[in-house]
């Protein structure tokens, strides 16, 4: 198989719901593709998954009939084709194209080929640019194209957070994001962890912020390094390591993490704890329950039991004296991870606020009097955040709000109550995130 054939089939996949990193790493194992043919796969499928917007909009500009319904396969192939010619320097022009073509034939499509040639070479004749509208006239769309961001997730964030911050959030979807880890304070120090990665070639800085976050730079493969497989750190952003902390697990108590997986957060909350709590954490399905079981035994953390249960049913009730409900969402803060979140319909995610109530009144049963429960998302969109939780606390007086501690150099970008926090992704920081708290009356 080519790479451009493990692409294609790659989007195909995720174009019916798959996971994009699972959708391609299961191509590109399953045909055995050597190294070269991977990068050009892997720089195809997320180059496109990343502009497919303005690749879109570059594709309409070239259509003579306005709205031309394109079959999905020749969508894709004219996006890759584009991506390829507009942004990828060092494959030629004439083999863009005519590899574009070929493959439109080899998918079934040979009365496309002709179509598929002519758009690209029109592409190229129109100097591989896509043109922006007056950002004066319509700001929206502006940022919509410069941004590669569907308009509807353009207009959810200038509506709710002014068009400087929305652009500022959309600044932050290009280049590698940041890799941060949280030290395993059972085990060692900061500074011990930071000399044995350095053993290793891997350079590791100190987090400013957080006494036990480190920066992580050009590690490669993480899951080889010998640190890793000895657990003296997890991979966790700087979000969910604030988020745990907002947890704020002490010893000899019952921390309940009702949607777990993969366990991050269960594992900052036991070692803030110094793995003398319990933490019960909990995911639906069994492989993801083995994921937390296997993190927990690489990280020495006996204080974590994994347990397969279901966030919104009814029963299998547990008292707890903490409980945080890190729930499902659309994801809208952790785009530049995973872009093809980007490519989502609204109406894909209309259902989830719902759900997220669901799973957070059912939790908060399991909370004791004078219990803490915070409630997290790594969305941007105050249906799922803030709707959520003022709804949970409007309908629960048997809860009150309860002020978050924020660290120093964390601020608030927008009004919002001191029991709630929006985190917006910084550049070389923290993701997008959401949490809020509350504390169940004595």
């Amino acid at each position: 198989m080519t790479a451009r054939r493990a692409a294609l089939e790659a989007l195909r996949r995720t174009e019916k719901g798959a996971y994009s990193t699972i959708a391609l790493d299961n191509i590109l194992d399953k045909h055995d593709i050597d190294e070269r043919d991977r990068a050009l796969a892997s720089a195809l499928f997320y180059g496109v998954q990343e502009n497919q917007t303005l690749l879109d909009a570059a594709i309409a500009s070239l259509l003579r009939k306005p709205n031309q319904k394109l079959e999905s396969d020749v969508r894709h192939i004219l996006r890759m084709g584009i991506y390829q010619l507009g942004y990828m320097d060092r494959i030629p022009e004439s083999a863009a194209v005519d590899e574009a073509v070929k493959l439109t034939r080899q998918t079934g499509h040979p009365s496309a080929a002709g179509f598929v040639n002519g758009i690209l070479r029109s592409y190229i004749r129109a100097g591989k640019r896509t043109p922006l509208p007056d950002r004066s006239k319509d700001p929206l769309l502006w940022l919509s194209l410069k941004y590669s961001c569907p308009m509807w997730i353009t207009e959810l964030w200038v509506n709710s957070y002014g068009e400087e911050l929305c652009e500022e959030i959309m600044s932050t979807f290009s280049g590698r994001p940041p890799m941060f880890a949280r030290v395993n304070t059972t085990r060692c120090t900061r500074q011990e962890l930071i000399g044995k990665l350095a053993a290793e070639g891997v350079e590791a800085r100190e987090y400013p912020l957080l006494p036990d976050a480190v920066i992580l730079e050009e590690t490669g493969d993480v899951e080889q390094l010998k640190a890793y497989r000895d657990g003296l750190f997890h991979v966790q952003d700087i979000a969910s390591q604030l988020c745990a902390a907002a947890v704020g697990a002490q010893r000899r108590e019952v921390i309940l993490d009702a949607c777990a997986a993969p366990g991050g957060k269960s594992f900052t909350m036991a070692q803030t704890a110094a793995d003398g709590c319990t933490v019960i954490a909990c995911d639906i399905h069994s492989s993801r329950v083995d994921l937390i079981a296997e993190g927990a035994k690489r990280l020495g953390l006996d204080s974590v039991k994994a347990r397969r249960r279901d966030a919104a049913a009814e029963g299998s009730k547990i008292i707890a004296d903490r409980v945080l409900c890190d729930v499902p969402c659309s994801g809208l803060g952790v785009i530049r991870r995973k872009p093809d979140i980007k490519n989502k319909s609204r109406s894909e995610l209309e259902a989830l606020p719902e759900l997220q109530y669901k799973i957070l009144t059912t939790n908060a049963a399991c909370v004791k009097p004078g219990g803490r429960i915070v409630y997290s998302t790594c969305t941007l969109n105050s249906a799922e955040n803030a709707g959520v939780f003022d709804r949970f606390l409007a309908e629960n007086g048997n809860f009150e709000p309860a002020a978050l501690s924020l660290p120093g150099g964390v601020r608030r970008k927008i009004d919002e109550p001191e029991h709630e926090l929006t985190l917006f992704p910084e550049r070389d920081g923290w993701d997008g995130f959401f949490m809020a708290a509350a504390v169940r009356k004595e």
